[in-house]
């Protein structure tokens, strides 16, 4: 079984130990990197990418929400979720905005943490309960705009996104092999303009056309 490869962005060493003793644990995941800042992203971060990166925002010197535009220039097939104490809404949506495929607050028990990984290794866009709400809450209110031509299934692609299901989960859906499934994405992000799941999932709460 291939393991789902993991780095940690985190200040606090209880943090990082924790993480090290989790992932090492779970049997389907390999610590690649424990990093305190992301001041000077090492090389081995680039040289040997992570599926998923954890990372905090709050961090001496440079911010986890900074970091995201870089790391996902270099390796953007990296998924990154955020792990943080801070639940206000610009954090959160510039999070999003930036490239973050997953949200979820320090307060998050070690199951939900490790769930959160497989899942935004398999395509999805976990965040913790309260976190989701918000962002659905904020995106509903906006006023309903274009539905930039998707075609219907790339709509339907879209709808199976806000509804959290994973690539694998949308081949299943709609008898398509996972390639396919790539393409079409490929396409609803040029017509949407917009570079990660996450925003996909924005775009459309936040102009109201998956309502």
């Amino acid at each position: 079984m291939k393991k789902i490869k993991v780095a940690v962005f985190e200040d606090h060493h209880p943090f990082r130990n924790t993480f090290q003793l989790l992932f090492s644990q779970a049997g389907d995941m390999e610590v690649t990197g424990m990093f305190a800042d992301v001041n000077r992203i090492d090389d081995s971060v680039f040289e040997n990418p992570p599926d998923v990166i954890l990372m905090d925002i709050d961090m001496p010197g440079r911010s986890g929400i900074d970091a995201i535009i870089l790391i996902k220039q270099r390796i953007p097939k990296t998924e990154i979720i955020m792990f943080t104490v801070f639940d206000q809404d610009d954090k959160i949506f510039t999070a999003i905005k930036n490239g973050a495929s997953g949200y979820l607050l320090k307060k998050s028990a070690s199951a939900e943490i490790l769930d959160s990984i497989r899942q935004v290794a398999q395509g999805g866009s976990p965040m913790t309960p309260s976190v989701a709400r918000r962002v659905l809450d904020y995106f509903r209110a906006a006023p309903k705009t274009s539905s930039y031509n998707l075609t219907d299934r790339e709509t339907e692609m879209v709808r199976s996104l806000v509804d959290g299901d994973s690539y694998k989960m949308i081949a299943a859906r709609y008898s398509l092999s996972p390639n396919t499934v790539r393409n079409h994405l490929r396409n609803i992000y040029e017509k949407l303009q917009v570079h990660s799941k996450s925003e996909v999932v924005a775009r459309a709460l936040k102009e109201g056309w998956m309502k």
